[in-house]
């Protein structure tokens, strides 16, 4: 009888030992995994930080490309006077030429 008795406290020794060498392997495991995830999500970190930089980049060249489109319209804007005020000098030195004549 003490010989059962101890051989049930030689597998209650074994199971409580592999018990636990699975909690730790399961433990390891989780481990491995949330370090491979946290891994991925620092990564992922970067990327946006990254796209973050290169859209604030585009926002700034459109402002600038804006501006100049901008400031392009306001010479046009000139130009198209300058040639009205031509057109009108012309009329008028060619209604003089013909008063002349």
């Amino acid at each position: 009888l003490r010989e059962l008795l101890d051989e049930a406290e030689k597998a209650r020794l074994e199971l409580l030992n592999a018990n636990e060498d699975a909690i730790e392997q399961g433990s390891s495991n989780g481990n491995i995994q949330i370090s491979e995830l946290t891994e991925k999500v620092d990564t992922l970190n970067i990327a946006n930080s990254d796209l973050q930089k290169r859209v604030e980049g585009l926002q700034e060249e459109r402002s600038l490309l804006q501006r100049e489109i901008d400031t392009l319209a306001q010479k046009s804007s000139e130009h198209e006077r300058q040639i009205d005020s031509l057109y009108e000098e012309k009329q008028n030195l060619t209604e003089k030429i013909d008063d002349l004549e």
